[in-house]
């Protein structure tokens, strides 16, 4: 068996401990999962558990195949390593390395694999050095993050946690030694970080929300999913303002409220605003979704009235290969099908996933941000750039073009809303606050997540 060798390795500003122990936590696998991978846990291993196992899915369209690995050595502090037990290779063997230097860390990762006949080494080993040179990037960009605040554990509970942005964030959270509890609508699927929350039968006493730090709400209907109906619209307008102003009920008669609440909101509250630049003290839309963003913000007044800080999210258009608005592109794009979307001219408030992670974090931290956020880029691009961007990326083209009168006889009111939108909006609190970018340009996100 022809076995071959891969080694990455890079410097860190930051001691050999604090690398090595975010490494062992939970949440730090999917951390390291590279965007353009659809690839999730199952289950999780410990490194310092010699013989246990993890193991993460891989979709490929409808179907899926595992990959097993069993941690097989550990040095504590210093190192660990796993050997594919099942997978794509005839042979993987994969040590993780942290090592002091004067001024930080030396981060390695050391691999000797064996290929089946039909994979290219030279191939592997591009996509190799792609996927830990990103992975790198990533530690360095959640322990940098992490550095900045106050080295706390709290215990914070997130609804929405099954979403892009939830379980991303909870990922997030457990890497850095948060203790995270989810709240999730199905009481049946209570367990022990679990509090099982049901809207339409309010009946709780409130004692399973005692106590925690911070409360981040993000659950809510997807509002593109479906054609808006009647039916839909009150779905969308119900499960963000009905619910939050329940949730919001709760936490204020508690006993040991969180001291910061966080809620999901939109950029769609400003309406279409053509190039007017919008910042959080600009006046509200008048249409459907800024109607909804405006209840929904207001359905959690009351917790002002008990001293809870509260922080309104309003998100641009969040990407991630993984989900959101553009999973579904990429692969038009791929095929030369995307391009200028009626005029084309419409401003998008766009945002790398993990600067909204990082944003959440640091409203969470910062007890100085409270009222509306911003949480876009600070550079917003017109819609036919957003398109050659992405083409660009994916080295395709964006020659389409797709006529308003197309898109709304297909969405109806749902194009007025989502497509055909132009909101200038800019992170001024943010920025105000000291929050630094990872992805402040368009087209180096793109390159360096698809």
């Amino acid at each position: 068996m022809l076995k071959h060798r891969f080694h990455f390795e890079s410097t860190l500003p930051f001691p050999s401990d604090d690398v090595f122990s975010w490494h062992l936590r939970e949440g730090a696998l999917e951390r390291l999962v590279p965007p353009w991978i659809n690839a999730r846990v199952v289950k999780h291993g410990s490194p310092k558990q010699v013989g246990s196992k993890t193991i993460l899915r891989f979709g490929f369209g409808p179907f899926h195949t595992d990959w097993v690995a069993e941690h097989t050595h550990f040095v504590p502090g210093k190192e660990f390593a796993d050997k594919e037990r099942k997978g794509p290779f005839r042979f993987w063997h994969h040590i993780h390395k942290v090592e002091d230097l004067p001024s930080g860390s030396l981060l390695e990762d050391d691999i000797e694999y064996a290929l089946p006949f039909f994979l290219s080494n030279a191939q592997i080993k591009q996509q190799l050095h792609r996927q830990f040179a990103w992975r790198h990037k990533r530690v360095l960009y959640d322990l940098t993050t992490f550095s900045l605040y106050e080295k706390t554990t709290k215990k914070i509970l997130v609804s929405g946690s099954r979403g892009l942005v939830g379980s991303s964030l909870c990922a997030f959270l457990t890497a850095a030694g948060h203790e995270v509890w989810h709240l999730q609508r199905d009481p049946s699927n209570a367990s022990a970080k679990i509090i099982g929350w049901d809207p339409q039968q309010d009946g709780k006493n409130g004692k399973e929300f005692e106590g925690f730090d911070a409360v981040v709400h993000l659950a809510g209907e997807n509002i593109g999913n479906k054609r808006w109906s009647p039916k839909q619209k009150e779905k969308i307008f119900r499960s963000r303002c009905r619910d939050t102003w329940l949730l919001s009920h709760i936490l204020s008669r508690l006993k040991n409220p969180p001291k910061v609440f966080l809620s999901a909101s939109a950029i769609g509250i400003y309406g279409d605003r053509g190039s007017e630049v919008l910042t959080e003290e600009s006046s509200y839309g008048s249409d459907f979704l800024a109607d909804v963003c405006i209840h929904w913000e207001k359905a959690s007044e009351i917790l002002n009235e008990v001293g809870i800080r509260r922080c309104l999210l309003r998100f641009g258009y969040v990407l991630s290969p993984k989900g959101g608005m553009l999973r579904p592109m990429i692969p038009l794009f791929r095929l030369g099908l995307g391009g200028k979307l009626g005029s084309g001219k419409q401003i998008m408030p766009w945002i790398a996933l993990d600067d909204v992670i990082y944003a959440i974090y640091h409203c969470i931290m910062k007890e100085e941000i409270q009222g509306p956020v911003n949480v876009v880029a600070p550079s917003p691009v017109k819609q036919v750039e957003f398109a050659r961007t992405l083409a660009k990326a994916l080295r395709s083209t964006a020659f389409a073009r797709v006529p308003t009168w197309f898109l709304k006889m297909v969405l109806g009111e749902k194009a007025d809303a989502l497509i055909f939108r132009s909101a200038n909006a800019e992170p001024t609190k943010l920025l105000k606050s000291g929050f630094t970018f990872c992805y402040r340009e368009l087209k180096s996100y793109l390159k360096e997540s698809l």
